[in-house]
């Protein structure tokens, strides 16, 4: 009644539609939070995703430089950050560390969470934490609380306009490179850094929704160099 073979053949028809499937969940999952930000951005802050792209290219030909010139020259922008800490009071410079951590607290939270390979809510994994989680609430506490609130405040008792911009977007970066590692000389904190400052310019020209993509591209492109090469 049936044509021979029309078992096998509707078997590896099976098979290759439960492969995909599968492929393209696990491609979902991956990048659910870059995803899911691409998303919001187009549907409610195109201008600011379009301002993001932008920045990412910024911050990314930024690091670049930044690395050749350190790699030839051994001249870094978080040269300046270690001049700045050492003319701290010892007052002072003994609670940057416990700062640093209690800001960034949440953040390791959930990247702790992340990591548990017993979690219930399998989707959120590290490319969900970096992407999404991260990016959102890392702008809002240190682009807007820490550089846009604090530039609002210091112009409001009398500090020039353009000095209150520079000191807010230096505090809220050293702030968030340090997040990710307190050592100044770690590679890490110079990207982040340089990052940071990127961010913060999207901040004071395109407001919150173009810090906070620009962070998650910037991460997703980051994730995905890291993976090809």
């Amino acid at each position: 009644m049936f044509p021979n073979g029309i078992g096998l053949l509707f078997s590896n028809c099976v098979d290759t539609v439960c492969y995909y499937t599968s492929r393209t969940k696990t491609l979902l999952v991956n990048n659910a939070g870059v995803i899911t930000m691409f998303a919001l951005g187009q549907y409610y802050f195109p201008q600011a995703s379009a301002a993001a792209f932008g920045g990412v290219i910024a911050s990314r030909g930024a690091n670049w430089i930044a690395r050749e010139v350190d790699e030839r020259y051994h001249i870094h922008v978080t040269n300046i950050h270690d001049w700045i800490l050492t003319q701290l009071p010892g007052s002072v410079a003994a609670y940057y560390p416990r700062v640093v951590r209690s800001v960034a607290a949440p953040s390791r939270a959930v990247a702790q969470y992340a990591g548990d390979p017993d979690r219930r809510f399998y989707f959120i994994n590290d490319n969900f934490v970096t992407e999404l989680f991260a990016p959102i609430y890392e702008e809002f506490a240190y682009r807007y609380v820490g550089q846009e609130l604090l530039e609002r405040m210091l112009t409001a008792v009398g500090v020039p306009s353009i000095a209150a911009i520079g000191i807010s977007i230096a505090i809220s970066d050293t702030m968030f490179a340090a997040s990710h590692n307190l050592n100044p000389n770690d590679g890490h904190f110079k990207d982040t850094i340089i990052s940071g400052a990127v961010f913060g310019a999207m901040m004071h020209y395109h407001g919150l929704p173009a810090a906070m993509l620009a962070h998650s591209y910037n991460n997703a492109i980051v994730r995905f160099q890291e993976e090809l090469l």
